[in-house]
């Protein structure tokens, strides 16, 4: 009996050898006379398993970006009590776009078009390794239903459930290629897990940066990171099986890791793999889902968010109808209304474009309400000539046609509006638009301060405008163009916004004082002005109109009075 286990032992090996030996030079199937034989060459599935490593590469590469982003981020907001710079808060939007444009949705064109109805990751399949038969695809198998199956659609009671069971033998030829495409699924799984953990789950767990994510995003966006989240659960909650997996490829990996690259490709996925690596670790992979449900905690925090969002949301219908109301409570004009043309036009030929634009209306309800002294502010957006040589003028219909798409916005077109002197960017209840300076000139106060200029950036001197900046910062301003007013007044939303938040999201740069107001970080139009309101600063005041009288003398002081 010893003696026949020895010789059965030698003749297993031999023939496994002849066998992976006949499979590494190109041999033939073996089994060739199953009716589910895969017709995917060999090098159609190495061009996947290309593509597979390039994407995977790329991933890596986001992942590693978007968590420097994080720790950039969190520890600012640690040493500012929760602040978030809006430069920071736009590289965050514009990795959760390369996210769902360039990372999640390569994953999902990989699939073998022969294999396109198989899933091992579903968790009715059954998935076992068995040698003493041939591989064998059953998709009727008949198992004994589960606690969670025992009712069907109807309601009525069942006791078997119908399942497809793929049966794998790795010494014929079906059985190899399952196994490899089984083995391409689960790291095309784990590196989709692996972009889940580490390039968004540490933002899920900062309430206001998960806010950003899944309701300040635009609508395919935020559906695809809600979708991707919500698949990750899924997994983590239901694939109790993926451990099961990761051990049938452990004992493939056993024979075919001499014989392969691009399996040793994969395998080395697979080991790298933060989620693999955890499996790995664990015996019990239900054990090790469960420890990660509840390492992030994250549905109630998802169920604060809801809480949270109703609650915002009622105090922007309550500040909307608010000052829809009081904005129309005005009780005379103001002093610059009647500014004579030949006034307006030489006050607009010592524009330039991005100067920062104040105003003060006394005689307006609303101004009461505003902390600080001025009561509203915009952006100057120049000529055509201006803009033309700052190489932003061609640029202008595109955005142009996504402010019409996404925001519905009706006015002209931005070129012809220029065109026309229409050159203020101002955001107004109806929403973020572009008027003219007579539009604006309705008022007692006029203000206006430039930003230091400069060909290039000095450490020394400090931060100022270079002709990049000045192009980046005015294309921004004119992306703001047809959103609607936030009345909410929070700085962290970008799909609605309120005239100050207008500066902060164009000047990306520059850290504007914020306040934390009801649950959200707000600026007011004076927050903005403390920029220019000492010598040194990024601004400098170079136009001031206090009770329809410019001021010559002192600009920087009065300025620093007004404010302060």
């Amino acid at each position: 009996m010893h003696l026949f286990k020895i010789i059965r032992f030698i003749c297993t090996r031999f023939f496994l050898g002849i066998f992976f030996l006949h499979s590494a030079m190109g041999g033939e199937a073996i089994s060739n006379d199953s009716k589910f034989y895969l017709d995917e060459d060999n090098s159609k599935r190495e061009k996947r398993v290309l593509e597979l490593i390039s994407i995977a590469e790329k991933q890596a590469s986001w992942r590693m970006d978007i968590l420097k982003l994080y720790n950039k981020m969190s520890t600012f907001s640690e040493e500012n009590n929760g602040k978030i710079l809006a430069r920071d808060l736009d590289h965050l939007r514009s990795s959760i776009k390369r996210f769902t444009h360039h990372i999640s949705k390569p994953l999902n064109l990989l699939k073998s078009k022969s294999l396109a109805d198989i899933d091992f990751l579903n968790p009715d399949h059954i998935v076992l390794l068995e040698t003493k038969e041939p591989s064998q695809i059953d998709k009727n198998f008949s198992r004994i239903a589960r606690a969670n199956d025992l009712r069907d659609r109807r309601g009525r009671r069942v006791y078997r459930k119908i399942v497809t069971r793929i049966s794998i033998n790795p010494f014929d030829q079906l059985g190899v290629e399952l196994l490899e495409e089984l083995t391409f699924q689960v790291v095309q799984r784990l590196v989709t897990l692996d972009n889940i953990s580490i390039g968004l789950i540490p933002f899920m767990k900062n309430s206001e940066l998960r806010m950003t994510l899944i309701h300040d995003l635009e609508n395919d966006e935020s559906r695809t990171v809600e979708a991707s989240w919500h698949d990750y659960m899924n997994t983590l909650y239901k694939s109790n099986n993926l451990g099961k997996l990761y051990k049938i490829i452990s004992t493939y990996k056993t024979y075919i890791k001499k014989q392969n690259q691009l399996n040793l490709t994969l395998f080395k996925l697979l080991d790298e793999s933060l989620v693999g690596s955890y499996i790995k670790r664990k015996t019990d992979s239900f054990t090790f889902f469960t420890d990660m449900f509840k390492q992030m905690g994250f549905m109630a925090k998802r169920r604060w968010d809801i809480y949270t969002k109703i609650g915002v949301k009622s105090i922007y219908e309550a500040s909307k109808i608010f000052g829809n109301t009081v904005g129309l409570v005005q009780s005379r004009h103001g002093y610059l209304y009647d500014m004579s043309k030949e006034e307006e036009e030489k006050l607009a030929a010592r524009l330039r474009p991005l100067d920062v634009l104040f105003e003060k209306t006394p005689f307006r309800l609303t101004d009461r309400f505003i902390p600080g002294y001025f009561g509203h502010n915009a952006i100057w957006t120049g000529t055509e000539e201006e803009l033309k040589e700052l190489g932003v003028w061609d640029a202008l219909p595109e955005i142009y046609m996504n402010a019409v798409e996404k925001f519905g916005y009706a006015g002209p077109s931005f070129q012809q509006d220029i065109r026309n002197g229409v050159r203020i960017i101002e955001a107004l209840r109806p929403g973020v638009q572009i008027n003219t300076l007579r539009h604006f000139l309705d008022i007692d106060d006029f203000a206006a301060m430039r930003a230091r200029e400069c060909e290039s950036m000095n450490k020394e001197r400090g931060f100022c405008l270079t002709p990049e900046l000045k192009k980046e910062y005015l294309l921004m301003a004119f992306s703001q163009i047809g959103k609607d007013y936030d009345f909410a007044f929070d700085v962290n939303t970008e799909e609605t916004i309120v005239c100050s938040e207008l500066l902060y999201r164009t000047f990306l740069d520059i850290d504007f004082e914020t306040r934390l107001t009801v649950g959200s970080f707000n600026i007011s139009p004076d927050q903005v002005a403390y920029q220019g309101d000492e010598e040194g600063d990024i601004f400098t005041p170079f136009i001031i109109i206090h009770n329809g009288e410019e001021v010559t003398e002192d600009l920087q002081g009065f300025f620093y009075d007004l404010l302060h």
